[in-house]
């Protein structure tokens, strides 16, 4: 399944592979052929392109934009965590470079579109599905934790889905480097994914990810969020102080017993890595031999460059340049 590039940070990592010195192509702009929008997010797009004959994902984003929102430490976080490691469940970079309006952000093209679709179509997951999907995602931030990297956005919509039908965790516009111990206390990510320790200011560390864990296998089980509510102050007031409704009509015992270890509202409370790696819940899972486990759901496509697994989006682009004097801001993209 891989080489091992490095020594991870934990003995308890499983099928873990990453490297601080992989070597990236230089790329231009006239490399790659751009086709049509596959995704958007608050500061960029995603575009379906052809590199070399091969399809490829592009992340196009304006720079002015990301100037003006205050971005720009987030994009470069996310290239120095890409080029660090390679994983089978985390989408791959396989070059960057700009001009003077845009960053691009070259990455393996991911066929089978969102998990968020496949819940939006199922309503919710047999519990033998949602632990497939867990246990890759679960080995996606393994991967990122060994690497100090704090992932932040974990959500059906951040996980995509191979053209056979594993899972690749995608958009690291959030991830941060953290060092031993550190914590950090930016309030970023989905409202309803948002952990008790943002919103509490204390402030958080890698134990994040586990909340947000937890949130996604309630939502692939029960087909909505533990906490909910139209107004983010009382949805935060829920994540503070509410307990999760864990019904056995709808959860088994040892769902049950992995949602209270990862939805503890404090962070030193919630399971840990190597808790997780083996909890009941998992119990069946080969953890080395994930990529050999067949998929419950496998996309339906055409060839390689199919896009049916993405919605339409209208295009447009903006074309506002940046100031000629902070273009040193982008200088190590």
């Amino acid at each position: 399944m891989g080489v091992n590039c490095g020594s991870s940070r934990s003995d308890s990592v499983p099928d873990v592979y990453y490297c601080s010195n992989l070597q990236f192509p230089l790329l231009q702009t006239c490399d790659f052929k751009m086709q049509r929008i596959i995704g958007t997010g608050n500061y960029s797009q995603v575009r379906l392109a052809r590199l070399h004959g091969q399809p490829v994902a592009v992340k196009v984003m304006n720079k002015a934009l990301l100037y003006r929102q205050k971005q720009v430490q987030h994009v470069l976080v996310e290239k120095q965590v890409l080029r660090l490691l390679r994983s089978p469940f985390v989408v791959s970079l396989l070059g960057t470079c700009q001009d003077e309006v845009d960053l691009f952000c070259v990455m393996e093209y991911v066929a089978g579109g969102e998990l968020f679709k496949v819940l939006v179509k199922r309503c919710k997951l047999p519990k033998v599905e949602a632990c497939f999907y867990l246990s890759e995602v679960v080995q996606a931030l393994c991967c990122l934790h060994a690497v100090g990297c704090l992932y932040r956005d974990t959500k059906p919509e951040n996980v995509l889905l191979t053209a056979e039908g594993h899972v690749k965790l995608a958009d690291l516009g959030f991830a941060k480097l953290l060092s031993r111990n550190e914590r950090t206390f930016t309030m970023c990510g989905t409202p309803e994914y948002i952990a008790p320790e943002l919103i509490s200011g204390s402030g958080c560390g890698l134990e994040l990810d586990w909340w947000q864990v937890g949130v996604l296998l309630y939502e692939m089980l029960a087909g909505k969020t533990p906490f909910m509510d139209s107004s983010p102050y009382r949805l935060y007031e829920k994540v503070l102080t509410a307990s999760p409704n864990l019904s056995y009509r709808v959860f088994d015992e040892d769902s049950c017993s992995l949602l209270q270890g990862l939805l503890a509202k404090l962070p030193q409370q919630r399971l840990t890595q190597a808790q997780i790696l083996a909890h009941p819940f998992f119990r069946s899972v080969r953890w080395l031999a994930l990529l050999h486990t067949p998929p419950p759901f496998v996309p339906v496509l055409t060839d390689p460059f199919d896009t049916s697994c993405f919605d339409v989006f209208e295009e447009k682009h903006s074309e506002e340049r940046l100031d000629s004097d902070l273009q040193q801001c982008f200088k190590d993209y």
